[in-house]
């Protein structure tokens, strides 16, 4: 797996700021991951390369691409029983019982029927969440 543009990004901005000439950086990508060019780094290669390129001083600043930390939880994973419960819980807030008005919420926050991943079920719960705090009502019913 490639690296990304933003990734690639960085290791540029670190070889600026080093004052490396293009022959050091080519020979420091060989060393450290076996590649002469930064389109043919992957992950690992490209922490190996990092970590080098931090040894000889080179510092990210905040507002510069960083490197995303790997989390313990897989992009694709699947809400947990909790997320749902807790979704399920705001839908009752807002008086939305039957399941066709649901699913067009859903349809419209994150394109399915119901949320598919962890992620999908953020978006779900922060969009009833901000919908409770305006003071969103079913029209026809009391608050």
């Amino acid at each position: 797996m490639a690296i990304t543009v933003k990734q690639k990004a960085l290791l540029h901005i670190a070889k600026t700021r080093l004052g490396l000439d293009d022959d050091l950086y080519r020979a420091i990508l060989e060393q450290e991951a076996g590649v002469r060019s930064s389109k043919d780094l992957g992950p690992e290669g490209l922490d190996r390369v990092l970590k080098r390129l931090a040894a000889l001083g080179f510092e990210a600043r905040p507002h510069e691409p960083t490197l995303r930390t790997r989390s313990a939880r897989r992009p694709g994973e699947l809400p947990s029983a909790a997320q749902m419960k807790y979704i399920e819980h705001l839908y009752e807030n807002l008086g939305w019982y039957e399941s066709r008005r649901r699913v067009g919420f859903n349809r419209r926050v994150v394109g399915h029927p119901w949320p598919q991943t962890r992620e999908e079920a953020n978006k779900v719960t922060e969009a009833l969440k901000a919908m409770i705090a305006r003071g969103y009502s079913r029209p026809g019913r009391e608050q």
